[in-house]
């Protein structure tokens, strides 16, 4: 595959629809006070939403486990507390994860967890998200804010996000996200995935591609499939744009 085109493929696909939700995923960027600017993942084109959460049970885990995490023995919160609720990690071992509450024992601390994340130890930071609210996209430039206080609003430029206004904390922001196919590794988890699902419409774009490369009669038969398929492929991951604007 390689060898007869694959990425000529990943490019004529990523070029007929960027909104592929096989793609999509989701990653936590950390914000820190006072920094406004971030750097996001290599593969990242472009981003479908982006939350903020925030609350006041913030501390130091006291210990963890594969799926639970024990809170700071200062918390005095009753049975249940916090069930529903999100973990985040914001520093120390395993900084940088979310995840969601099954259960909560008041007399231990003890949170458990619905999936399995890399174990917190007692350097650990963290914070139980109560709340959130969406950051609306400003390509436009910056009108003023309050100088401090969670982020409102994101700019992106190239491979840069900027959040204003600027953190007066720490705060987990969970970006949805879709990645461009043309700098996916091919053995990706996320690429593999999308492989299966879509096997037959890249096998007939390696076949074109082989043909082309060896100028074979069946070339304009088998291009005309291809390019139906990429059609049917368009629409059906078409995405509308939102933008902000007046008239």
């Amino acid at each position: 595959m390689s060898a007869r085109g694959a990425q000529d493929v990943k490019t004529d696909l990523w070029f007929t629809s960027r909104y592929d939700l096989l793609l999509a995923t989701e990653t936590m960027v950390v914000v820190t006070t006072g920094n406004s600017v971030y750097t996001l993942p290599a593969e990242f084109d472009h981003e479908y939403s982006l939350r903020v959460y925030y609350g006041d049970v913030r501390g130091r885990a006291q210990s963890g486990t594969g799926q639970q995490i024990t809170l700071a023995s200062a918390d005095t919160s009753a049975d249940d507390a916090y069930i529903g609720w999100y973990a985040f990690t914001l520093a120390g071992t395993g900084s940088g994860q979310w995840n969601q509450i099954a259960d909560f024992t008041g007399d231990t601390d003890i949170a458990s967890l619905t999936a399995v994340w890399t174990t917190p130890d007692s350097t650990t930071d963290y914070l139980i998200g109560s709340l959130w609210h969406g950051l609306i996209r400003d390509d436009r430039p910056f009108v003023s804010y309050a100088r401090w206080g969670s982020p409102q609003r994101y700019r992106i430029t190239g491979n840069s996000l900027t959040v204003w206004p600027p953190p007066d904390k720490v705060y987990p922001i969970v970006m949805a996200w879709g990645p461009n196919l043309t700098r996916l590794d091919d053995t990706s988890t996320i690429f593999l995935k999308w492989l299966r699902e879509r096997r037959s419409l890249f096998v007939q774009g390696i076949k074109v591609k082989t043909m082309a490369l060896f100028d074979d009669d069946r070339y304009e038969r088998e291009l005309n499939i291809y390019e139906r398929m990429k059609m049917q492929y368009a629409a059906t991951n078409s995405v509308l744009d939102q933008t902000d604007g007046s008239r």
